[in-house]
């Protein structure tokens, strides 16, 4: 074998990973090479936390990619004004919580440790280990393979491609009236029109935002991005399809421990654990300190329109008509997509590969990996959201990738 183990990724669940073996094996450590197209740590978690103007994390300061969960607080006892308080526990800063994984890096040994390159494929076929192939054509060899990319597509609604959600049951005669005398020049489906963007590709350090935006989502991401348009100036309108969800966390904090777990791990059947996960994630929700700007945003200029959901969006001239379920119609420059992403599932070429390889249950998107987190009878293991069906709804959460990452590890080197 060229490798003991290969990790395929450079975010928090490859670094968890990675500081896991440096905490457990050293010498495993010390053959185990990571491999990413940025050849950096953490590249696109800071690109995506930066673009966004995130602040704050929303996971507990006890949750971070090193293996001991109250380091980060230790790393934090000089610098308290970087933790906000909320639902009785505390977060980072984003600035804290960066410098708490450099240190970790460091700690670790693995400044150098990424390759930037790509893996195009992972063969499972070889007699032992698996096969790897680079975007340079380049092979490698490996005991153990880990994917941590955490694949995942984003959700464009088909309404925001020009297509409708549902009849325009509600709306009046004089409704119609007025849509069809400002549909000035619609250019009908929308799928390449450059104003109608997913939150994923909004750089706010660097896009200039419009004089008009309407935000469409019920989660943070959608708070955030509309607070963000709203402090540039920008006419801003926030839609949701439900009334704003207040919840601390990503998930209930029973899904971290044995109170939701132990039960959920004892459902053989995987669709029932998939619904489950779905019903824990529960949609978009937004933490009380953020939904409180909001609010107070709504009497400073935000426009709010909760529980209105989006039917349609139309071109017409240099403006979009985003046409809501209660019939009104709001004119913008741009329309940005707050609507979340979900599991590539075998739509990802690597997970796509496994699975024509060697084929094992997918259910939503997500695989249903064996007690180790590892595909079938293969040498690749996961970690990561795409692990929710082993690990429950946390399992994309910095404190599911830690737990990831630990089984992982205790599966390689016993």
């Amino acid at each position: 074998m060229e490798h003991r183990i290969v990790i395929v990724g450079a975010g928090p669940a490859a670094l968890a990973t990675v500081a896991m073996l440096a905490h457990r094996s050293p010498d495993a450590l010390a053959d185990t090479t990571v491999i990413d197209p940025t050849g950096t740590w953490l590249a696109r978690w800071r690109h995506q936390l930066a673009a966004q103007e995130v602040d704050h994390l929303r996971s507990p300061v006890v949750h971070h990619p090193h293996p001991e969960p109250y380091e980060l607080l230790r790393f934090a006892r000089d610098r308290h004004d970087e933790l906000v308080r909320s639902a009785g526990v505390e977060l980072p800063a984003v600035g804290l919580f960066d410098d708490f994984c450099t240190s970790l890096i460091e700690q670790c040994g693995v400044e150098r440790m990424v390759e930037p390159t790509g893996v195009v494929a992972v063969d499972v076929g070889v007699p032992r280990g698996a096969r790897l192939t680079l975007d340079t054509g380049e092979q490698r060899a490996a005991e153990h393979v880990v994917l941590c990319t955490n694949p995942r597509r984003a959700v464009l609604p088909a309404w925001s491609r020009g297509g409708h959600e549902r009849r325009h049951v509600d709306a009046s005669p004089e409704v119609h009236r007025r849509r069809s005398e400002r549909r000035l020049a619609t250019a009908g489906p929308l799928d390449d029109d450059p104003r109608v963007r997913h939150a994923t590709t909004i750089d706010l350090r660097t896009d200039p935002v419009p004089a008009r935006v309407v935000v469409v989502g019920g989660g943070l991401t959608a708070a955030q991005l509309a607070l963000a348009a709203l402090r540039r100036g920008a006419l801003t309108t926030l839609v949701t399809r439900r009334p704003l969800v207040r919840r601390s966390f990503d998930v209930e904090p029973g899904w971290i421990g044995p109170r939701q777990l132990r039960a959920f791990e004892q459902i053989c059947d995987p669709v029932e654990r998939h619904r489950r996960v779905l019903e824990a994630r529960g949609g978009g929700s937004v933490p009380d300190r953020i939904a409180g700007a909001v609010v107070e945003a709504a009497t400073d200029g935000l426009e709010l329109a909760e529980d209105e959901g989006p039917e349609s969006v139309e071109a017409a001239g240099d403006r979009l008509l985003v046409c809501l379920r209660s019939g009104r119609i709001i004119e913008t420059d741009e329309l940005w997509c707050a609507t979340g992403t979900v599991p590539a599932g075998t739509g990802d070429p690597l997970l796509g590969g496994l699975a024509a390889q060697h084929p094992i249950p997918v259910v939503g998107g997500l695989p249903e990996l064996a007690r180790d987190l590892r595909w079938g009878q293969t040498a690749v293991h996961l970690v990561g959201s795409p692990t929710a069906l082993s690990l429950g709804p946390a399992a994309g959460i910095l404190h599911g990738q830690r737990r990831g990452a630990h089984q992982v590890v205790e599966s390689i080197c016993g």
